[in-house]
């Protein structure tokens, strides 16, 4: 692939990708047709079965790249490094259990071409009739709830100290100018956070609002707390009032 044919670079990290993930790879191909896309895999450290799967996967078609790991960096390294691997006009970023819907990405896309530089999905999920879905268990209500309480931590955090536009949420579905992503990323400080990097540019940010059916999962999710707090402490720290001390 030539980089001045690629219209959109497509990263996704994944570690232990879910048996949905080949599928959600096609949907990306088949959606975004006929611009030209690449999409870049970023094997965060799988090994065995996982490892064979996004082989097949990157086996089965030119416009699927892999980007391996050595070890395991954890979404936050890993998206970095796939936004960094990636040559698109245009970046988009999604996490890897199919919970992002891929006919949003055209509308971030058109976003983008009416002079957007950054633009977040907000994905608004469509309950599920109750009648026929199974109830969810105590675990699932709690990941989703501890979701919303980081989400809401760090919009409040780039809000104060980044001048992220209020009522725009940040998160891991977004679109950006592939120039912005790639200059936002060569930059180096200590606690590398691709939201935090973005902003520091004072792009023209944008949000999206889609709705969505919350889709089944054979992985099972864990969000605890203290999770919550290892990711907050040092982006509070190294991106907050504290930034111009802590900052290369």
């Amino acid at each position: 692939m030539q980089k001045a044919k690629i219209d959109i670079s497509v990263v996704i990290p994944t570690h232990c990708p879910s048996s949905l993930f080949p599928g959600m790879v096609d949907q990306v191909l088949t959606g975004l047709h006929p611009r030209s896309v690449e999409i870049v895999i970023v094997d965060d450290g799988n090994a065995g079965v996982d490892s064979h799967t996004i082989e097949l996967i990157v086996a089965g078609d030119p416009r699927v790249r892999v980007l391996r790991l050595p070890r395991r960096s954890g979404q936050r390294l890993a998206t970095i490094a796939g936004v960094k691997a990636s040559v698109g006009r245009w970046v988009v970023t999604m996490d890897d259990d199919g919970e992002h819907p891929v006919p949003a990405i055209p509308r971030m896309i058109e976003k983008l071409q009416s002079g957007a530089d950054l633009v977040y999905c907000r994905v608004h999920t469509t309950p599920t009739d109750s009648r026929t879905a199974p109830a969810k268990p105590l675990r699932s209500i709690g990941y989703a709830a501890m979701r919303r309480i980081g989400t809401a931590m760090n919009n409040l955090l780039f809000f104060l100290c980044l001048r992220k536009p209020f009522g725009v949420p940040v998160g891991s579905f977004r679109a950006m100018d592939g120039t912005l992503a790639r200059r936002a990323v060569a930059y180096s400080c200590r606690y590398p956070y691709l939201s935090a990097m973005l902003l520091r540019l004072r792009p023209r940010v944008c949000v999206v609002h889609v709705r969505a059916r919350s889709l089944p999962t054979d992985a099972p999710r864990r969000y605890a707390v203290r999770d919550r707090v290892a990711v907050f402490i040092p982006l509070a720290w190294h991106w907050g009032p504290a930034r111009c001390f802590t900052q290369r």
